[in-house]
């Protein structure tokens, strides 16, 4: 994009998006948030203002930035009470061999899905799968206790265990996908200790975790504490 294009993208056009008729642009009347370049393509700026005052200069920060955090706010992450029976697919009970609808991912790479079919063995309700079908349980449970639900999912690569998570756009539910509905549980679980983040479990032992309390979503750790959890979850996936 040509550097004024994709300053407008970021400024101007957002502000506008949400209504917010004081930021993205200076002119009278606005908050004076703005920075001076010595090139339009060329970062870092050499200085940055907020509010008229100039707060970072040369790569510096002039202001010190205080280190308190705020409370956190209380958002469940998960009022349901976890059992293996919202992981099941079928009614309890149900012990027979049927076609049931399957969502596809169509690349490891994007959410970009398809609706497929499979033959699933069922016993007690809970899918049997064969090595190699490339199939998992995927349940969403909803933050207010009232909807749930649980299905099957192709193309997610899990071949033991089980993953959950709250960062699942656009709902931001808690997600669990796995083929151990024990695992699964015990994922859904830590996620209600921790406040919310990302479990990846085997069995019955959480082998990787990322705390985000603030809104099932923030973390309020370190940079490096965050990158640390985030690597452990993609290397345990």
């Amino acid at each position: 994009l040509p550097p004024m294009h994709a300053f407008a993208a970021a400024t101007t056009y957002p502000a506008r998006y949400i209504n917010q008729r004081k930021l993205g642009a200076i002119a009278p009347g606005y908050h004076a948030d703005f920075m001076i370049l010595d090139d339009f393509s060329v970062f870092p700026p050499r200085q940055v203002y907020v509010s008229g005052k100039c707060v970072a200069a040369n790569g510096e920060m002039l202001n010190t930035i205080p280190h308190t955090q705020p409370e956190i706010p209380h958002y469940p992450p998960l009022t349901w009470e976890v059992s293996l029976d919202l992981f099941r697919i079928a009614d309890a009970g149900v012990h027979e061999t049927k076609t049931m609808p399957v969502v596809a991912l169509q690349t490891k790479h994007t959410t970009l899905t398809r609706l497929a079919s499979a033959e699933i063995e069922l016993q007690d309700g809970f899918p049997v799968f064969a090595k190699g079908d490339d199939l998992a349980i995927t349940a969403i449970l909803a933050r207010d206790g009232k909807t749930h639900f649980a299905g099957l999912i192709r193309g997610t690569g899990f071949t033991e265990g089980a993953f959950a998570s709250t960062v699942s756009h656009d709902c931001h539910n808690l997600i669990v996908i796995g083929r151990d509905p024990g695992a699964m549980a015990v994922a859904a679980r830590r996620i209600h200790e921790l406040g919310g983040g990302g479990v990846v479990t085997r069995k019955d032992h959480v082998i990787a975790e990322l705390d985000l309390p603030y809104f099932g979503l923030l973390s309020n750790g370190e940079v490096h504490e965050v990158a640390v959890g985030m690597e452990s979850i993609q290397q345990q996936l």
